[in-house]
């Protein structure tokens, strides 16, 4: 039997490999995300089995990408799931719940973010890996969700 020799990035396809990213950091951050599916019945270290999408996202102005991520939250699920298969550009905000719990939501970005996000777009696809391929269609226009009446940023983290 030979051995293998284990590469950490072979399961990535680019960018900071195996970084994992929150919705909680990139909150007030414009991004394009690419909508690549929902997943039901993933078990989760929190108990399962619950629902993921499965998305690449991209900052629009720092212009890090991070691939092949999985979110849990509901909120988010519901939001962006009429997207599968494109590149949305949006804020992720806290909101508090009736509970008094605050959550995240998905929000529409500014015009000037929504203009800067096309620009990327049109000079680049941000989700094509190493070797030129895409993970997805990442060119053409950008849907854009409208913005909120009272966008409350904390600025680009992310």
């Amino acid at each position: 039997m030979k051995l293998s020799a284990f590469d950490p990035g072979s399961g990535r396809s680019s960018g900071d490999r195996g970084e994992r990213v929150n919705p909680s950091d990139v909150v007030g951050t414009a991004l394009l995300i690419k909508v690549n599916g929902v997943k039901e019945g993933v078990m989760t270290k929190h108990g399962g089995p619950k629902e993921m999408v499965e998305i690449d996202l991209c900052g629009v102005d720092s212009k890090k990408v991070a691939l092949d991520q999985g979110w849990f939250n509901e909120a988010l699920i519901d939001a962006l799931r009429p997207y599968m298969g494109q590149v949305i550009a949006v804020k992720l905000a806290y909101h508090t719940g009736a509970s008094g719990r605050p959550y995240i939501v998905a929000e529409g970005v500014t015009e000037e973010e929504s203009k800067r996000a096309q620009a990327l777009l049109d000079k680049e696809n941000p989700f094509s890996d190493q070797t030129g391929q895409s993970n997805g269609n990442g060119s053409g226009p950008v849907a854009v969700a409208e913005p909120p009446l009272t966008a409350a940023s904390s600025g680009p983290r992310w």
